[in-house]
């Protein structure tokens, strides 16, 4: 007998085993077996009570659930789904696995979806494990640490963080999800201060292909902890982080500063950045974008300075000396930074020409690679583009500890959609 996806799901919300498949007979209609329709999505939900707790969702393709909670940030080669489940407790993710491993359904759990990789475009068709309902998190003042849900973006933070007088490293986009940027290292403007997100990571507690939740640390499976701290989407979901927090740097002020410079001052304020001796309070952030009021391109700089706006002035001087188009300058506190960076806009800038910009890109990053000391293309885990070589991604002499790993814990490649890891390597 031929059972479609949908059908799959179905026999596995009823609880069936592989065993039984043999025996059930399908009506072989266009709700069943073509359109995912109300009356299967209202008969999975029931069924499932037996499987799932009841404030989980289910969802289908078409339905309003299904489509808020798979829509991504980007949507240039993106995953493609026909079911979403949306647990509502660790134990509910726990099945959900279970489930998809079962009946080897293809599935991605996702928290902020805004992962933009392109092996992401390998899973069609496929299951959605959305992790957003697992939005809880907690702060512990007497151990300084903060725990984090799946679901839990960096805005929700700040501000307990700071009325608390705590801070921690995070990314510079307020609406990504934690601990997806925290399983590829984790960059942001506590960098020179703090390090990365994985520097302040003391445990999680991740779903293994096999269902089971295991602690990870560097007390318990401690190989793997040193795993998952920048290929953690390759060996299983985790479903709580716990962060080791740090005391506020100068009473939880900062400084931001925006701004714009002309396309013919674009050399001047790379060499004038290659140069400078950057303190470790100050990030630099440079885009380059098209002015559409001016018809030109134009550099647009946010730099931003644990401290005071006259300390951080005079540490910006000699970018600020070269005389920007426009300045705008805020003193505000770790709890509004992100709301006011970047000229308190994000710009969604899309390619009409995929394959020029594509090989604009590649010829960009090749002239960075050139000058970056590491001889050859090294990439940020969660900014390569898909294209690279592992080597270029996890570095040849990690790839043999991470191969063994991967092996042992994920030895049928169920976590396969996100930089994918060999199960041997060389």
């Amino acid at each position: 007998m031929r059972l479609n996806f949908p059908s799959i799901l179905l026999l596995a919300g009823l609880g069936l085993d592989s065993g039984a498949l043999g025996s059930i007979t399908l009506r072989r209609d266009s709700d069943l077996t073509n359109n995912l329709t109300s009356n299967l999505a209202s008969a999975f939900e029931h069924e499932a009570k037996a499987l799932f707790s009841p404030r989980t969702v289910v969802s289908f393709d078409g339905q309003e659930w299904f489509e808020n909670v798979t829509e991504r940030w980007d949507v240039y080669r993106p995953p493609t789904f026909k079911v979403s489940v949306s647990p509502a407790t660790e134990k509910d993710v726990e099945s959900a696995v279970k489930l998809a491993t079962k009946f080897k359904i293809p599935f991605l759990a996702t928290g902020g979806r805004h992962g933009y990789v392109t092996t992401l475009g390998r899973l069609q068709n496929g299951l959605a494990i959305d992790l957003s309902l697992l939005n809880k998190f907690s702060i512990d003042r007497k151990a300084a640490t903060l725990t984090v849900g799946p679901g839990v973006r960096f805005s929700q933070i700040f501000g307990p963080l700071y009325e608390a007088g705590f801070q921690v490293p995070t990314g510079t986009c307020a609406c990504v999800g934690m601990i997806g940027a925290t399983l590829g290292a984790g960059i942001g403007r506590l960098d020179g201060l703090d390090g990365l997100m994985i520097d302040a990571l003391q445990s999680v507690k991740l779903v293994t292909a096999d269902g089971r939740t295991i602690t990870v640390s560097e007390k318990e499976h401690k190989d793997l902890f040193w795993g998952i701290r920048g290929a953690g989407q390759n060996f299983g979901v985790v479903v709580s982080a716990t962060y080791k927090l740090k005391p506020l740097y100068a009473d939880g002020v900062w400084t931001s500063v925006g701004l714009i410079f002309s396309a013919e001052q674009n050399a001047t304020y790379f060499d004038v950045v290659t140069q400078m001796k950057v303190p470790p309070q100050l990030t630099i952030e440079s885009v380059i974008s098209y002015n559409a009021t001016l018809s030109q391109p134009q550099v647009m700089v946010t730099l931003t300075w644990t401290g005071l706006r006259d300390e951080a002035l005079a540490a910006m001087k000699p970018i600020l000396d070269i005389g920007p188009r426009y300045t705008k300058i805020d003193q505000v506190t770790y709890a509004t930074l992100s709301r006011v960076v970047a000229f308190g806009m994000m710009d969604a800038i899309c390619a009409r020409n995929q394959p020029v910009a594509d090989r604009l890109g590649a010829e960009l990053r090749d002239d960075l690679a050139a000058s970056s000391g590491y001889g050859g293309v090294a990439v940020y885990v969660n900014y390569a583009h898909g294209d690279e070589k592992l080597e270029n991604i996890y570095g040849a002499r990690k790839l043999p500890r991470l191969a063994r790993l991967k092996s042992q814990y994920d030895p049928e490649n169920v976590f396969r959609f996100h930089h994918p890891l060999p199960a041997k390597y060389p």
